[in-house]
């Protein structure tokens, strides 16, 4: 019996302590078409204190995680200032961003959360 207390014992400290399974998609060449900013005191939980990239319809790898119909933005976390600042260079001057989006940063409502952007030439 106290074999098996320890094989469930580490079973369960396998399963809480490995790293959640993700997915990951990296989209090229994206010209930015809007950006909304949506403020802390936003009514629905999951968009309070985000940042909306627009952008045309991507496929974003077909990641479950990415509803079809959000897939023409991005989420960005409002904490996450120094991607926001990239987010606003790339919008005003024009150039194309690489979005790579993790879906262990978690989504909102359907929208993939940005997890790095790279502002291409």
């Amino acid at each position: 019996m106290k074999k098996l207390s320890n094989l469930l014992l580490m079973c369960l400290i396998a399963i809480y302590c490995s790293p959640a399974l993700s997915a990951t998609c990296e989209e090229t060449n994206v010209k930015i078409t809007s950006i909304r900013a949506v403020s802390e005191q936003f009514p629905q939980a999951p968009h309070k204190n985000t940042v909306e990239l627009h952008h045309e319809m991507r496929d974003y790898c077909s990641l479950d995680a990415c509803s079809t119909a959000n897939r023409y933005r991005v989420a960005i976390d409002g904490a996450d200032n120094h991607i926001i600042s990239a987010a606003y260079m790339a919008f005003a001057s024009g150039k194309p961003v690489n979005i790579f989006v993790d879906t262990n940063l978690g989504t909102r409502s359907g929208i993939c959360v940005v997890s790095y952007l790279t502002i291409a030439q």
